[in-house]
């Protein structure tokens, strides 16, 4: 309705849609470029793509899925009981979430790293602990400890989790320009 391509525009001078239609030409260029999908995997970015995404997706599969049966058949809760302590730990995840974009900015406005290198420690520092937690959670025998390790497991796997998907963006348009 409001959108017309510049060779049907009547508004535009010759040396507009002469410099509009050049940067067509580039973009064609790239184009033209294949690049073979066996190639993606001889760069490091991709492979801490697949590694980030793998132990996100297990981490929250195993929230997900085994939380609830955890719950009720450890601690033998009842379906009422499980919605209030099985949501506690999701809003460990909303403050995981908020804190990770202002722990990497607090980090590079201190200048204790780069914008780049601030999301790598935190991503890095929690996957560890999240895998940490994971593990301890079995040998835990309270249900209050338990949803306390819950919490703390998914706030800092949402802790990386955000910055993974900026990482993923910038990774991927990255990959986009070779």
């Amino acid at each position: 309705m409001f959108y017309r391509s510049p060779e049907k525009s009547r508004k535009l001078t010759e040396e507009e849609r002469n410099y509009i239609s050049s940067d067509h030409e580039e973009e064609n260029e790239k184009e033209k470029e294949k690049i073979k999908w066996g190639t993606l995997f001889t760069y490091r970015t991709v492979w801490g793509l697949i590694l980030g995404y793998f132990c996100t997706i297990w981490i929250w599969n195993i929230f997900l899925v085994f939380l609830p049966l955890y719950l009720i058949e450890t601690y033998h809760i009842s379906l009422t009981e499980l919605g209030v302590y099985a949501s506690i730990p999701y809003l460990g995840g909303v403050l995981g979430n908020i804190f990770g974009g202002y722990l990497t900015k607090k980090m590079v406005d201190r200048g204790m790293a780069s914008p780049m290198n601030s999301k790598r420690i935190l991503i890095s520092t929690s996957a560890i602990l999240t895998a940490v937690v994971v593990v301890i959670l079995p040998f835990v025998h309270s249900i209050i400890f338990t949803v306390a390790l819950m919490t703390l497991a998914i706030c800092q796997e949402d802790l990386g989790r955000l910055l993974r998907t900026f990482h993923l963006l910038l990774s991927w348009h990255l990959l986009v320009q070779l």
